[in-house]
């Protein structure tokens, strides 16, 4: 699937998005894998390869943990995955069990590359940095959202719940997909007793289950 779209950042800059998106399900695992291109529609240098890569096990349990991948170095988009590629399929003593859990995304990275070098150029130059794990770090952003919106135009929610207030400063990060681990970190905070005095109160009460189902 590949989708692009322009947006205005909350710091009033234009950004185009480009999004691809890859899932295979077999007997052992589900694995999606997202890559966003963010650029400047103004300034071609100035780009961002951000992918996120997600694995379900069906033969043990889910960590719901994630590793954060950055880089301070451009590289090309083909040379990005090939890093990622190399770091989660690594053999390394003493590796943890999310380690462990990973190791398949190694290859389902090399087939989505081939793939989506179909439609885009390889070779384009840019930033890089990626969310590696067993949890589903862009349903909990969308969950995030949608409750941050309830929050927003529901008056009587941040007088019920004080905790929720949290919530809302941390919007912004989480609209611009530049801070999402800012994002992450940020609702951390309070986020759970917000989200049982929501559902108890019956206040955004959908959001706030989607947000416990999704985030925590």
């Amino acid at each position: 699937m590949k989708i692009t779209s322009e947006a205005i950042t909350s710091k009033k800059r234009k950004i185009r998005i480009t999004t691809f998106y890859y899932k295979n399900k077999n007997l052992y695992y589900d694995a999606q894998i997202y890559t966003l291109i963010l650029e400047d529609p103004d300034d071609t240098a100035k780009r961002l390869f951000y992918t996120v890569a997600d694995i379900y096990p069906r033969d043990r349990r889910a960590l719901e943990q994630f590793d954060l991948i950055v880089a301070k170095d451009k590289v090309s988009l083909e040379t990005h995955y090939r890093i990622l590629s190399s770091i989660i399929g690594r053999n390394q003593p003493n590796e943890e069990e999310l380690d462990q859990i990973i190791k398949p995304l190694s290859s389902e990275l090399e087939i989505f590359s081939k793939m989506i070098g179909k439609y885009v150029d390889l070779h384009q130059v840019g930033n890089h940095m990626a969310l590696v794990g067993d949890q589903s770090i862009f349903t909990c952003i969308e969950s995030l959202l949608s409750l941050g919106d309830c929050l927003l135009t529901t008056s009587e929610a941040i007088d019920l719940c004080p905790l929720c207030a949290q919530v809302v400063t941390c919007i912004p990060a989480c609209v611009d997909i530049f801070t999402a681990p800012v994002c992450l970190a940020c609702e951390a905070t309070g986020l759970g007793g917000c989200i049982v005095c929501l559902i108890a109160a019956y206040v955004c009460y959908d959001a706030a289950l989607a947000v416990r189902n999704n985030c925590l």
